[in-house]
Parts: C-alpha cells; structure tokens; sequence
C-alpha cells in the first residue's frame, strides 16, 4: 500500500505537469485537453512497465480507479465547473434546439451507430452496439468549444455545445 505521503507527492506532481502543459499547449497550438490525454496516456504505459518501482511506489496497479472514483469524486467537481461557465440567460433563450440536440439527436445518433456497428459485427450482440452507440452519441465540450475559440465560431454555438452536453 502506498504512503498516504507517497499519493500527495504524487498527485502534487501531477499538478504540477497539467500546470506546465497549459503554457506549452498554446506554444505548439494545440488544445490542451490533447496534450493532458497525451500525457494520460504516457503515464499510464510507464506506470504498466514499473515506472513508479524506481520512486518508492509498490508497483504496478498502484493508482486503480474504480466507477465509484469517477462518479463520487471526478463527475461532480467537472460538472460544477460546467455549471459555472454557463451563461443561464442565453441557455434558456435556446432551450428548444439545445433539448432537440441533448434528447432527439443522441438517440437518433446512437441507434445509427449501434445499428451500423451491429451489421458490420458478426456475433456481438445488439445491445452492446447499442451501449457503443450511447457512448459516442454524447459529445465531449471542452475540445469542441476550444476549436470553435480558435476558429472564431459564433457564441450560440458555443452555447448550443455546451447546453447539450449539460443536459446529457
């Protein structure tokens, strides 16, 4: 089990590195949230192959979440953030297509994708297609709304984006 002063130091870094990528993120012109997968991505293979042995960590599968993680101590904190950014007053004036996209065009995007990946799958059963489906049908906003900054979109959009995702 690692040292409860061990996960501080540790997370503290990790604080550290996301600080650091915003700057170097806009140097390279690129979204932010690409470089922090990035790194997501590199610290999860290093973290495979015995990484963290090297600075007092047990080994690999040390940092394990689990949906318990992700949904009592990762969702509320994100959806605060979301909530605070959204600027209600213009939400509620586009209410009807923002309900349209968060109802309408998931289901109509998840039944499309499941039903494809269905018929181009043999002997993966419907319901899973369907589950892929709802997973890919609901958008991510933060790389969509910095796209539509850097190319200088409409604000209605940004807020059609965002209302739809808060809805999902």
């Amino acid at each position: 089990m690692a040292t409860v002063a061990g996960i501080l130091l540790f997370l503290s870094a990790l604080l550290v590195v996301a600080c650091l990528l915003q700057p170097l993120a806009q140097r390279l012109h690129l979204p932010y949230g690409v470089l922090l997968a990035a790194f997501g991505i590199a610290l999860a293979v290093a973290e495979h192959h015995g990484a963290f042995v090297a600075i007092g960590q047990p080994g690999p599968g040390v940092f394990r979440l689990g949906s318990d993680h992700i949904l009592y101590v990762f969702l509320p904190p994100l959806l605060f953030q979301a909530g605070l950014d959204v600027d209600v007053r213009r939400m509620l004036d586009d209410v009807a297509p923002i309900l349209l996209l968060a109802i309408v065009a998931v289901f109509l995007c998840t039944f499309v994708v499941g039903l494809s990946l269905w018929a181009v799958t043999s002997g993966v059963a419907l319901v899973l297609c369907l589950l892929v489906g709802a997973v890919i049908a609901t958008t991510d906003p933060v790389a969509v709304i910095d796209i539509f900054r850097d190319v200088g979109a409409p604000r209605r959009l940004s807020i059609l984006v965002e209302g739809e995702s808060l809805f999902n």
